[in-house]
Formats: C-alpha cells, structure tokens, sequence
C-alpha cells in the first residue's frame, strides 16, 4: 500500500504541474498535451501531422482541427507542408512555445532529472519495470469504466 500510495502523490503532484502549466499558457489541459506530442515528436525528428495527433489524442478529427486551430492562433504550433507530401502538412511547435515551455518547465526538468539520477543504478531497472508494468495496468483500462479482462 505504501508503494501505492507514493503513485498516488506524485500522479497528484504530475496533474497539479500540468494543470499550472495549462493556466499559465492559456490553453486547455487537451492542447497542452497536444503541444506536449508534436513537442516530443520534433525532438524526434518525425513531425506529426493532424491525423496522427488525432489517433494519439483519441479525439475526433473534426476536434483535433478546433484543437490545432487553437494552437496556431496562439503562436504555440504552426502548420507547415510535408517533406515528401506537398498536399498534407505536419505540425510543429513554434519557437514561442518551446520557450515558455522551456522557461516555465526547464528547472523541473533539471530537479527531475537530478532526482533520477540519485537512484541507484543497480536498482533502476526495478523502478523501470515497476512503472512499465503500471503504465500497461491503466493502458489496459476499458474507456467505459468497465472492469477490464485479467491476464
């Protein structure tokens, strides 16, 4: 239960964080983590189009339109044409939003991964798979609410 309950608090302490960051940004918590993907996605060198934020969202992608048209009039994310597919564009975050986010988030970052760093190595690959292993118990969890199948 003590294990448990430390999730509970940092899960706690994770919304609290980002929904600061929704407020001071000026942007819902779903456009904040629609930034947050085409942010991750940018670092990764594989833009996202509108299509593909909407799967990762899960939202419609007549909402995924209203969402990126929030975040274009907000200089957070721009539209910009594919590399190989003039007829389709793929989104990128605006040099404004990787500096709020960087002056907003930067320290955090830097104490978190300061905090990561202090765990010992040899037992870190537990903590890996502890957190794995509960990431895929609440993927597994049905929309609905309904209990989902054990395995």
């Amino acid at each position: 239960m003590e294990v448990l309950a430390a999730l509970r608090r940092f899960r706690r302490a994770d919304e609290l964080v980002r929904r600061r960051l929704s407020d001071d940004m000026h942007v819902n918590p779903l456009d904040l983590r629609a930034l947050q993907l085409v942010v991750a996605a940018g670092r990764r060198s594989r833009p996202l189009s509108p299509g593909e934020l909407s799967h990762e969202l899960g939202v419609s992608t007549a909402a995924t339109t209203k969402l990126v048209d929030r975040l274009v009039a907000s200089d957070h994310v721009a539209r910009t044409p594919h590399e190989h597919d003039r007829r389709s564009v793929v989104l990128h975050a605006t040099d404004h939003a990787h500096e709020t986010l960087r002056r907003r988030m930067g320290r955090l970052h830097e104490r978190m991964a300061e905090t990561a760093a202090a765990v010992p190595v040899e037992s870190r690959h537990l903590l890996v798979e502890f957190l794995d292993a509960m990431a895929d118990v609440m993927d597994a969890e049905p929309a609905d609410g309904a209990s989902a199948p054990t395995r």
